[in-house]
């Protein structure tokens, strides 16, 4: 009896095994839906942040958000970069909470169509750019 339940246990143990390896490995439905960010990585001084919208180089919304502007700060003039270029003009920011936020929503694809980098800034921040590549999947 004990070398049956053994058997069972075993045989149980593996297809437990083999239903997490498919789960685990297999890619979500959404994954050519892109929503994302990245911050720059100081210890001190301005903190920029972008969030990137859309579907591989497909562009819908880039959000620049300083996360702890000077607490008398009530907007700036945020800045956005594809590779070396500033792209579709600056944006003011506004004060949301804590931060000032700036949103572009180009609606188009990268120009390179395949990768790019897309940074953003704001005027006071330092010269502080947050990047973020945007990759054809």
């Amino acid at each position: 009896m004990a070398k049956n339940l053994t058997g069972v246990v075993r045989r149980g143990a593996a297809v437990v095994g083999a239903v997490l390896l498919v789960v685990v490995a297999a890619p979500p439905a959404s994954a050519a839906v892109r929503s994302s960010d990245a911050c720059t990585h100081h210890w001190s001084g301005p903190k920029v942040c972008i969030e990137i919208h859309g579907e591989g180089v497909i562009l819908r919304e880039v959000v620049a958000r300083w996360t702890n502007p000077p607490k008398g700060a009530q907007s700036a003039t945020a800045h956005m970069r594809e590779g070396s270029e500033e792209y579709m003009g600056t944006q003011q920011a506004h004060r949301e909470g804590d931060a000032l936020v700036a949103t572009w929503r180009p609606l188009r694809e990268s120009a390179n169509r395949s990768s790019e980098t897309v940074c953003v800034t704001m005027d006071g921040a330092e010269g502080r750019w947050a990047c973020q590549d945007v990759i054809a999947r």
